[in-house]
Formats: structure tokens, sequence, C-alpha cells
């Protein structure tokens, strides 16, 4: 509206207003044509290199990774022999884990030997998986030869190996020779983590040995681990001290550590295995009002078996998250054919394996 006044302001401070004033439409437009024909261009050159690129190794290693059964992953090694490519120790390792995770031990020794056929010796980890696929299939007693084995071939076991054996012998209930090998660490001067203490701690438990599972419990480096916690709370709803499992729990409350879904379930039990129905309830109320842990079936499995001594209101809460659960026909079966109530342990709730992680650190604190 006052173009005298603008351009007195220009002609004024001519190299102000060059580099202030913004650039016209016309070059806007060339400028984005050109930066346009460059990535063009340069997006091409890749295109071009990429197609000239071969799978290789590394290729087929991560495709076996992904494979989610153990056919599919030796489909997977096929074609990369076809390929001509040469496996490496990580390709053996990998088809190896995904016959661990499947509890297919007779294919991870044939993988093993076909891995030696090629003059790629094995190394610890290699034998690792082997012994988390004898875990996996409930071969204890191959878990520990395996440990002997790797000695006769000049491969120090570490604390991975022994505590996968232990957590094999655990599972089948072969409480002396989990002991066993938990000496045999500190002679073999391997360091016992968290999860060697844990897996010790349950054997205990589970054979309701709980003042033993207690004194080395008191020897952790680390009390501050819930999993510990968890796995020494289960020994004592075990051994039917309510009291002990109680103020344990309080302890992890007191000690700044959060309680889990493995925590509330274990306490509830313990609770119910001692009659205490007003207690369980009040403390699975207690989960759910927290809001970030969600009820499981092994959480109300020992609720189900209570339900007769629950009033209308909590037995109808209990239904109904049993129902919003989908707690199969079969497995509620299953708990009620229990005569005794005395016999009920709360492992019936830890049967459906979608529920739980075999990987996982807290595997050791199944009720």
């Amino acid at each position: 509206k006052e173009p005298s006044s603008f351009s007195s302001s220009s002609s004024s401070s001519s190299s102000l207003t060059k580099a202030a004033s913004p650039p016209s439409l016309s070059s806007l437009l060339t400028q984005s044509a050109n930066s346009f024909q460059q990535e063009k261009e340069k997006r091409g050159g890749v295109v071009g290199q990429q197609s000239r690129l071969k799978p290789n190794i590394v290729t087929f290693n991560t495709l076996i990774g992904a494979c989610n059964t153990v056919e599919q992953s030796l489909r997977m090694l096929g074609s990369a022999l076809e390929n001509r490519l040469k496996p490496d120790i990580i390709t053996y390792n990998t088809l190896m884990h995904i016959c661990a995770k499947t509890g297919r031990w007779e294919k991870a020794i044939w993988v093993q030997r076909h891995m030696r056929s090629t003059n790629i010796s094995p190394d610890v980890h290699t034998y690792n998986t082997i012994i988390n696929a004898f875990k996996a299939a409930g071969q204890w007693r191959r878990s520990t030869a395996m440990i002997g084995y790797m000695r006769s071939v000049s491969v120090r076991g570490d604390t991975v190996s022994y505590n996968s054996v232990m957590s094999a012998c655990s599972k089948a209930g072969q409480v002396d020779t989990t002991l066993d090998f938990f000496r045999r660490m500190g002679e073999e001067g391997l360091a016992k983590d968290a999860m060697s203490y844990s897996t010790v701690i349950s054997a205990l438990g589970q054979a309701q040995m709980w003042g033993k599972a207690e004194s080395i419990f008191r020897q952790t480096y680390d009390k501050r681990n819930l999993v510990l916690y968890n796995s020494m709370m289960a020994a004592y709803a075990k051994g039917y001290q309510w009291r002990k499992a109680t103020e344990l729990f309080n302890t992890i409350q007191r000690e700044s550590l959060r309680p889990d879904l493995f925590s509330y379930s274990i306490i509830i039990n313990a609770q119910c295995l001692a009659n205490r129905w007003d207690a369980a309830m009040k403390l699975y109320q207690k989960m759910k009002s927290i809001g970030k842990i969600q009820p499981k079936a092994v959480t109300l499995t020992p609720l189900l078996k209570i339900l007769p001594e629950l009033d209308k209101e909590q037995a109808n809460e209990i239904l109904r998250d049993a129902q919003e659960l989908r707690i199969s026909p079969q497995r509620l079966k299953v708990i009620y054919q229990i005569s005794d109530r005395n016999d009920f342990s709360g492992d019936e709730g830890s049967w459906d394996g979608a529920e739980w992680n075999d990987d996982s650190e807290e595997d050791s604190t199944r009720l």
C-alpha cells in the first residue's frame, strides 16, 4: 500500500533486502525438479546395485532364525546349500535353537553331527542349546551326561550350562541331582547367578524342603531380585508355611520391589492351601485394583478350587473372570476332580503353554 516507502527502504539497504526476500515460484519449482531428478538417479543406482546382489550365508542365517518350525529351518538350510553357500557356526547354532524350543532333541543332535562333518567345532553355545533341547523334552539324564561329554571334547561348561542342567533336573523332581550340580558349580569356579539360586530353591520347594531352601536363599548375593523372592515364596507355599510366605510378600513391598503376576499367584495359592479364603480373595482383589496386573488361569485356579467356600458375590466374581479368560472346560474338570484339597498344589494352573514362556527367567517360579 506504500510503495514509495518500501522502495526507499530497499535502496538504503539493498544487500539486506536481497538476503531477506523470498524465492520466486519459478525458482522453487526448478529447485524441486532438480532435487527430484537427483533423487531418482540416486535411487536408480541403488536399485541397480541391489539387482546384482546375491544372498550370502548371513542372509540365510537370518531367514533360518525367522522360521517357526524345525522343518522350515531345515528346508532353508537346504536352500543355502543349493546356493553353494557354506554354513557357519551361527547357522548350526540357530538351527539347534529352533530344535530346542520345540523339544526336538533328536534333530538337535543330528544338526550337531552334521556340523562336525563340515569340520566346524561346536562351542559352548552349541552344547548349551542341546541341553535346552533335552530340558524341553524332559530328558534330564541326557542333559547331565552332556556336561561330561563337553569335558571330554575340551569344552568347559559355563553358568548357563549348569543352570540349564539344574532346571532340567528340577522339573523332573530330581532334587539330589539338582543340588549336586549346584555344588559342582562352586567346585568348577563358576559364578552362581540369580537363576542358579532360583532353580535350586524351586527344586527344594517342590520337595517341600522349605527349610533347606530358606538356607540357600539366605546365601544369595542379590536379595532384591524378584525371581528369587518368588521362588522362596513358592517353596513356603508348598510347605504350607503361609505365615512365612506372607512375611516374604510384605518384604517384597517394603524393599520397593513391585510384586508381579507370579508373586500374587504364589501368595494367593499359599493362602488357599492354608484354608484362608478371605485373605486369598483380598489379595486377588488388591491385584486387580492395581490395574497393571491382569489375572490369568494360574491365579484363578486355586480360587476356583475353593469356590464352595466363598460367598455368593466372591464366587460370581471368580466365575466372571474365569469366563473372560476362557478357561477350558477340560481344565475346570481336572480342577474339580481333585478330591482332597490338601493335595492341590496350584500346578494345575500352569498347564496352558500359551500362558507361559519357557525362555523366561520366571519359568522357575511356576506354582
